[in-house]
């Protein structure tokens, strides 16, 4: 194997050729992988210390990676506020590390790295010094507009769309693996996410709950065995299909999935009266937690 520089944009790597003997074929080591806006990692439970896969990092001077994810991020960011396009184009040309193949990182990865524990900002401090409590781009649009983008605001881990001619900042991540064309098994009943290891309640109840009842309902469901609980925040959010919309999710996996706020069982950490929620319409948000919504169980597989 030959490598003319590190971050250069040309080396080789040894591969077989067409006759049985070996040569050379050029790759970018700048290449970054392509990405959907989907979970191919477990989601850390940063909210609910009850729940498995609580956040571990390995933290460098200029990077961070996410023990759980694999996803390694900048560690500090860059104050200068960004459209979408040139947020793009800034990961892009980020040398740092000894590594280019920086890139504007999807919403659901950005979503990882929200601790929702904490606000103002919501992510782990010591990981992550002088985050500002802003919001941050990501790189998934948003289809039920025309230059829209998802971003994620780090003052409580809320996210969002906003028109891509705004100015927002930026925080670079590079690796993961090329989402394949499927996710699910599907079953009658339940529906396992192969890369997050849930397992999903396929078919919700009609009725609507509040947080409490919405828990107890959980906890009393009997399908494929029992073990079913309220999923978090950032589980939930796993299975926002943001390629579609009304409802948000996989019409297959789900279908007749309605286009709803669902509950979640993690509560704000500055308003604990409040519980997070999913819409399933588009985006997600808070709600009293008196108040009736839907619910769909989850269960570590």
């Amino acid at each position: 194997m030959v490598t003319v520089a590190a971050c250069g944009r040309l080396s080789f790597d040894e591969v077989s050729t067409g006759d049985g003997s070996s040569g050379d074929a050029p790759t970018d080591p700048c290449a970054t992988v392509a990405t959907r806006d989907w979970a191919l990692w477990p989601m850390p439970n940063t909210r609910d210390v009850g729940l498995p896969h609580q956040p571990s990092y390995t933290v460098g001077v200029d990077t961070v990676t996410d023990n759980i994810t694999g996803l390694t991020w900048e560690r500090d960011v860059d104050p200068i506020p960004r459209t979408a396009a040139i947020a793009h184009d800034f990961c892009a040309s980020l040398i740092l590390d000894g590594a280019c193949d920086w890139r504007l990182p999807t919403r659901v990865e950005l979503v990882s790295i929200v601790d929702y524990a904490v606000n103002t900002p919501a992510i782990d401090s010591t990981v992550f010094p002088s985050t500002p409590a802003a919001q941050f781009w990501s790189a998934t649009p948003d289809v039920s507009g025309t230059d829209v983008s998802w971003f994620v605001n780090f003052t409580d881990g809320l996210a969002d769309s906003v028109l891509g001619s705004e100015q927002h900042l930026v925080r670079c991540v590079r690796g993961g693996t090329a989402a394949p064309d499927a996710r699910y098994q599907v079953n009658a009943e339940d529906v396992l996410d192969m890369f997050t290891g849930l397992r999903w309640q396929r078919a919700v109840d009609a009725g609507t709950y509040n947080f409490a009842d919405s828990a107890m309902l959980c906890a009393n469901l009997q399908i494929a065995g029992g073990g079913w609980r309220m999923p978090s925040i950032g589980e939930l959010q796993t299975l926002v299909e943001t390629a579609v919309s009304g409802p948000s999710v996989d019409p297959v996996a789900f279908p007749s999935s309605p286009p709803d706020l669902f509950w979640t069982g993690s509560l704000r950490a500055f308003a604990t009266t409040d519980g997070w929620t999913v819409n399933f319409i588009r985006g997600f948000g808070f709600r009293d937690t008196g108040i009736g919504l839907r619910a769909r169980c989850v269960r570590d597989n």
